[in-house]
C-alpha cells in the first residue's frame, strides 16, 4: 500500500521512506499526540526526521533501539543507517484520534472528552494496516498514563490477539533517558536486538545489490 502525505490530515500510522515495501521486522512505538492543529486520519503516511530534527519521540526511538546494535549507535547513526537504507524498522502511531499544538491548555480534558467508541476505531485504524502491522515484533508505549488509561488498554487488547508482546516505558524526552533506560526490560532489549540484527542484514543485502 502506497503511503499517503499529510494533505489535511495526520495519518494514524507513519513509516519511513520504502519501509512498507520492505520485508524487515519493525518495531511500533505509540505516542501521546502530535503537535498539530490538524484532524487525525485513518490513513498510514510517511514521516521525515530531517524536517523534525528536535522531535523528542522520534529521536529517543532511534537511540533507544540503536542502543541495542553491537557496537552500540547513536541517534544521528541510525538516522544515517536508515537514510542509506531508505527504510527504518521503526514505525509510529498516536494514543489518541487527537491533535494537539504543545501550547494548549486543558490537554487532560481534550483528552477525557474523546469517546470510548472513537479511541477504539482509532486503534482498530492503526491495526488495520497489516502491510506494517503484520511486520510488528514488539510495541512500546511513550509515556501513556492518566488520561491514556482508556488508550492503552486497546492496544493491549489489540497487541493480546495478536501475539505482540507489549511494554509501557516513560515519555520519550531526552531528560527521561535514564528513566527509559531503567525501564528497559531484558526481554525489550532482546526484542530490539533482534529487529536491529535484521535490519542491518536488509542493509547488507541491498549494498551488495547496489
Amino acid at each position: 500500500m502506497e503511503q499517503i502525505a499529510k494533505i489535511g490530515g495526520h495519518p494514524c500510522i507513519l513509516s519511513y521512506g520504502n519501509t512498507p515495501t520492505t520485508d524487515i521486522p519493525l518495531v511500533l512505538v505509540v505516542g501521546r499526540e502530535p503537535n498539530e492543529d490538524i484532524p487525525a486520519t485513518r490513513d498510514c503516511g510517511e514521516y521525515k526526521f530531517r524536517s523534525a530534527p528536535y522531535c523528542g519521540l522520534w529521536n529517543v526511538a532511534f537511540g533507544l533501539l540503536g542502543s541495542q546494535g553491537t557496537p552500540p549507535r547513536s541517534t544521528a547513526e541510525m538516522k544515517g543507517q536508515a537514510e542509506a537504507a531508505k527504510a527504518c524498522p521503526l514505525i509510529f502511531a498516536d494514543a489518541l484520534p487527537l491533535t494537539l499544538k504543545h501550547a494548549a491548555k486543558n490537554k487532560a480534558a481534550l483528552r477525557a472528552a474523546i469517546s470510548d467508541d472513537a479511541i477504539e476505531a482509532h486503534v482498530d485504524a492503526v491495526f488495520s494496516h497489516d502491510h506494517l502491522i503484520g511486520r510488528v515484533r514488539v510495541v512500546i508505549l511513550s509515556g501513556l498514563d492518566g488520561s491514556f488509561r482508556r488508550s492503552v488498554m486497546r492496544y493491549q487488547e489489540r497487541c493480546a490477539k495478536r501475539g505482540i508482546p507489549l511494554y509501557q516505558l516513560p515519555f520519550f524526552y531526552p531528560t527521561n533517558a535514564r528513566k527509559i533506560r531503567d525501564a528497559t526490560s531484558p526481554d525489550l532489549r532482546h526484542h530490539l536486538s533482534e529487529v536491529l540484527t535484521s535490519f542491518d542484514n536488509f542493509r547488507s543485502i541491498e549494498a551488495e545489490a547496489a
